[in-house]
């Protein structure tokens, strides 16, 4: 059985967004940021406060989670020096107990059109083109947030057969395989971060999605595309949608159809005036731990 390495330190809410950080830049395959006691949720994740909103934890539990071979006495030097009243523990994991984190059950969405499955569930192999198996051992795009689950959920609806799906900012891949399963003709998935193009890779071919169906790109690579997308997904958060607006609207053809999520009820209205190209709506909300996300959708006019 695989065993994961897990540090986390708790500290004051403004120094949770550079935590966070140096837990990624030292090779973090996710990193979770949490209240450290009984406290209500954040107003948004560390970094992503709205403007003229303040914190409502006044102290963070920020997790990160390596592989067995990583070297964390660096990172943990470094955040000694850096919080010098940070409090810093560390453990070993055993996978059955990363599993915890990802639902037992099958997911289900578009009445039945997709179902969402860990890899452990899977006894044989399947054929249905509406069933996505996932590594649970990634925390990130588990599927289990209400922005993923928002998504695949609106992906499942769609008419996707022929069409030409963008993933921007894939993590581990879930909507670009759900696109390709659900018959998109071609899927482009796009990352800053190498894990999530290993992950997407290794994903897309558990589930028997060809290479020629679904492209990995990096930032740089996909600014050398030039075909429009019928679709383009992006579960980021509000801020990088913001500053994304101009490559994301970019890459929408014609009578295409935006998908944005990872967005708090609050932030939709700076998002929806950063794309004045497509008229974007409130298409689907959820809540989870006090907060509310919204799934923001539009269809740019046909000419």
């Amino acid at each position: 059985m695989n065993t994961w390495r897990q540090l986390a330190v708790v500290l004051p809410a403004d120094d949770a967004l550079l935590a966070s950080d140096l837990f990624e830049a030292a090779g973090a395959v996710s990193v979770t940021t949490s209240a450290a006691s009984d406290e209500a949720l954040f107003v948004a994740h560390a970094g992503e406060i709205a403007e003229g909103a303040a914190a409502l934890w006044s102290r963070c539990l920020v997790t990160g989670l390596f592989t067995a071979d990583s070297d964390l006495a660096p990172l943990r030097e470094v955040l000694g020096s850096r919080f010098e009243t940070a409090e810093i523990t560390e453990a070993e994991l055993p996978e059955s107990a990363w599993l915890g984190g990802v639902p037992a059950l099958s997911l289900v969405f578009g009445g039945g059109r997709l179902r969402l499955e860990p890899k452990s569930g899977r006894t044989e192999p399947r054929q249905e083109g509406a069933v996505v198996f996932l590594d649970a051992g990634l925390a990130f795009g588990s599927g289990s947030h209400p922005t993923t689950q928002m998504c695949l959920e609106y992906l499942a609806h769609a008419e996707l057969a022929g069409r030409r799906v963008l993933d921007f900012g894939c993590g581990s891949g879930i909507l670009a395989v759900a696109a390709a399963r659900l018959g998109a003709r071609e899927v482009v998935a796009v990352d800053i971060d190498p894990q999530a193009w290993l992950a997407t890779r290794e994903n897309a071919h558990y589930n028997s999605v060809p290479e020629r169906q679904l492209v990995v790109l990096s930032p740089d690579e996909f600014a050398a595309q030039s075909e429009p997308f019928d679709v383009v997904v992006a579960n980021i958060l509000a801020n990088p949608l913001i500053a994304l607006a101009p490559v994301l609207s970019a890459a929408l053809a014609r009578g295409g159809h935006l998908l944005l999520t990872g967005i708090l009820a609050p932030q939709a209205e700076a998002v929806v005036a950063a794309y004045p190209d497509v008229p974007l709506a409130v298409g689907d909300r959820r809540s989870a731990d006090g907060a509310t996300w919204v799934r923001l959708e539009g269809q740019r006019a046909s000419a």
